[in-house]
């Protein structure tokens, strides 16, 4: 019989165990995640014991853990990163749905009406049992090889790809910008919420970061996109893309291509094996274009969003007081 028990410190281990074996397996390109180190994976799971968390376990033997960060302020998406869950590959599905259980409810009452989580995109199983309980897929996290580099890249004719500097970041924030307002468009249709201040900051930040590279496809009159790339925590020897957009009247002028080529040669350049890019799915143009550039899919992140009503429309609600007195 599965039970369920709070997380704990004496579980961790095991827990690790079971997380380094979801993601022992390669994948295809041969890009490894760090926690398929046991070492790294008791890390991990030590660090998300700071959140709510539940425990399957059968016959005294740890079979599955799952834990849920929960909203910070309220009202802002619940993230269960990859390292905040596993099971045993057998009652893979029945476990994930006790553990899911055991937590959304609790979840809602804080107000985390959005829950996602990050999944092997190799794992069948999983990321099915994740569609069931309601989740779809919202973010592809993508890895290609890198090959050996060399030399410079040479971009396409007028397009220069350098170096961010201090006087782009007026002309980054704006782009930034636009790009947020594009995700709102059908299908995507993302709430176009920005700040300009706060998008200009993280600019900012990135650019002092001795970990960060923040680079823009500078056209000779405007810039005509940007990216930011740097050292991915959750995969071995992987550089990754991070925010990075081309201007709207600027795609299919070669403008992606060309700071994408240039991100492909500095990660080889920089000593990477693996260059990774994260993309909104529904995205019709990122996802050609990501794909076409050769980016295969390692990772999903699923999202739910739930009806927020359920905070007053729950299961105690009453309706006696509502009843016509003829009935």
């Amino acid at each position: 019989m599965i039970e369920l028990v709070p997380m704990s410190s004496a579980l961790v281990n095991d827990a690790a165990k079971l997380l380094s074996a979801t993601w022992q397996e390669p994948h295809p390109t041969g890009c490894r995640a760090v926690v398929s180190d046991v070492a790294v994976a008791e890390q991990r799971v030590e660090a998300a014991l700071a959140n709510p968390s539940v425990a399957a376990v059968h016959n005294g033997r740890l079979i599955g853990y799952l834990a849920a960060p929960p909203p910070r302020p309220p009202g802002q998406a619940v993230a269960i990163k990859a390292a905040m869950h596993a099971t045993e590959p057998r009652q893979r599905r029945d476990i994930y749905r006790r553990l899911y259980a055991q937590l959304a409810g609790d979840l809602t009452k804080i107000g985390g009406f959005t829950h996602t989580i990050a999944v092997n995109s190799s794992d069948r199983t999983t990321v099915d049992t994740w569609f069931e309980l309601g989740f779809g897929i919202d973010q592809v996290r993508g890895v290609q090889p890198l090959r050996r580099s060399e030399g410079a890249t040479k971009g396409s004719t007028g397009i220069h790809v350098r170096e961010a500097r201090a006087d782009d970041l007026d002309e980054m924030t704006d782009l930034a910008i636009e790009v947020t307002r594009f995700h709102a468009e059908s299908p995507m249709l993302r709430p176009a919420l920005s700040d300009h201040g706060f998008t200009r900051g993280q600019f900012v930040t990135a650019m002092e970061s001795v970990w960060s590279l923040v680079v823009v496809a500078d056209l000779g009159y405007r810039l005509g996109g940007f990216f930011q790339v740097n050292p991915d925590s959750h995969f071995v020897d992987t550089a990754t893309i991070g925010i990075a957009g081309v201007a709207s009247g600027d795609r299919h002028q070669g403008v992606g291509t060309a700071i994408v080529d240039f991100a492909l040669d500095w990660a080889s350049t920089s000593g990477y094996r693996f260059c990774a890019v994260e993309w909104t799915s529904p995205n019709l143009t990122s996802d050609r274009f990501w794909r076409g550039r050769g980016f295969e899919p390692l990772q999903y992140k699923l999202t739910r969003r739930i009806d927020p009503r359920v905070a007053w429309a729950h299961s105690g609600i009453s309706y006696d007081h509502i009843r016509p007195l003829d009935l």
